[in-house]
């Protein structure tokens, strides 16, 4: 592998956010709460030695969002103890999931049915 130059710049390895994306990411057109940004974040996992693809761009997107955003929804927990992801602009929940500290999905109990 050739040594690279000085002041070479990989540029595969950057993601670039459109700036079409600068209003998503700042007012939160979606109501997701902080949990929700953490929770797409987490199912996007970052590429192994830089590889190219959609998730890159999707999860620059959101952790962009987890630090520039000015209008994150009210977080929280149901009674059934999802966590809250989205809210509407009512402040209705509009999205929740059953998830653990690391922001994954907890499988559902199997309910068995009787015949």
């Amino acid at each position: 592998m050739a040594e690279q130059e000085e002041g070479y710049i990989d540029i595969m390895k950057q993601v670039v956010v459109p700036i079409e994306d600068r209003d998503f990411i700042i007012n939160n057109p979606e109501g997701l709460t902080i949990e929700g940004v953490k929770f797409n974040i987490s199912q996007y996992p970052a590429g192994k030695g830089g590889k190219k693809g959609v998730n890159r761009y999707i999860r620059a997107k959101y952790e962009l969002m987890l630090k520039n955003c000015k209008n994150f929804t009210k977080s929280g927990k149901l009674s059934n103890g999802k966590t809250i992801l989205s809210r509407d602009q009512d402040g209705s929940v509009t999205w929740s999931e059953m998830i653990d500290d690391n922001f994954n999905l907890v499988p559902q109990m199997m309910k068995t049915i009787e015949v």
